[in-house]
């Protein structure tokens, strides 16, 4: 007479296959908790400093010198991402001026919503016309954004931008101006190509107590909401890290 094979408790099946799960999950958050953070190293202390446009209207940069603040980063205008027409940011030349009475190290940015080459030659053009030959202690920064789908520059692709990226700060180039390129976290993942421009300095956004990002950057903008002495409405804080 054959015996009968004895059948499994599917309970008991059940509960090793969730204490497994459970193993390895708990495993993976050991793993990722344990291990360092991307984060380059730097052989100095970064040196705190704002980026500003007429969104933070009148200035008192003696208050913001006194407050500790270091540099300041200025908007010398913008492209709309509606209508695309070029515009100078209307504070630009006294934020400059006054930024540099007070004592600050100054650099600058450009606002791009350019589709083409061609767009953002203008661009580096009007930024040029601001400055008027004004020197810069760090250097121009381009500052393209993704804005949302339904907007002009909605459908731009890595390509074009990368083209882009490489013709305004060629332009600033050959005005004598040191280029760097802005962007944040979402754009470095989707739809810049780091590689194709690690030849100009990076200033990262990313609102965290780490900077948690693989490449070394120039500046890191680390917040948004940061309240200063001599400026009323909130402003970008950042933090640079000078070679």
């Amino acid at each position: 007479m054959r015996r009968r094979r004895k059948q499994k408790d599917p309970i008991l099946v059940l509960r090793w296959v969730v204490a497994l799960v459970l193993m390895v999950a708990v495993a993976l958050v050991l793993v990722r908790c344990l291990s360092p953070r991307p984060t380059p190293q730097y052989t100095v202390d970064p040196i705190p400093g704002i980026d500003v446009s007429s969104h933070q209207g009148p200035i008192d940069w003696q208050a913001v010198a006194d407050s500790g603040i270091r540099f300041a980063i200025i908007r010398l205008g913008y492209r709309s991402y509606d209508d695309g027409l070029l515009h100078i940011d209307e504070r630009a030349a006294e934020n400059l001026q006054g930024a540099r009475a007070a004592g600050l190290k100054i650099g600058a940015y450009f606002f791009s919503q350019a589709l083409t080459e061609a767009e953002a030659r203008e661009e580096a053009a009007l930024a040029l016309e601001v400055l008027d030959g004004m020197t810069l202690d760090l250097p121009l920064a381009y500052d393209w954004e993704y804005v949302s789908a339904d907007k002009r520059t909605g459908a731009m692709d890595q390509q074009t931008l990368t083209a882009c990226v490489h013709t305004f700060c060629g332009e600033v180039e050959e005005a004598g101006y040191a280029p760097m390129v802005y962007f944040n976290q979402e754009l470095s993942r989707t739809l810049l190509d780091l590689d194709a421009i690690q030849a100009y300095p990076f200033w990262f956004a990313r609102y965290a107590e780490a900077i948690d990002f693989d490449r070394p950057v120039l500046l890191w903008q680390h917040s948004d909401e940061g309240t200063i002495p001599g400026i009323q409405e909130k402003v970008d804080l950042d933090w640079w890290y000078p070679d």
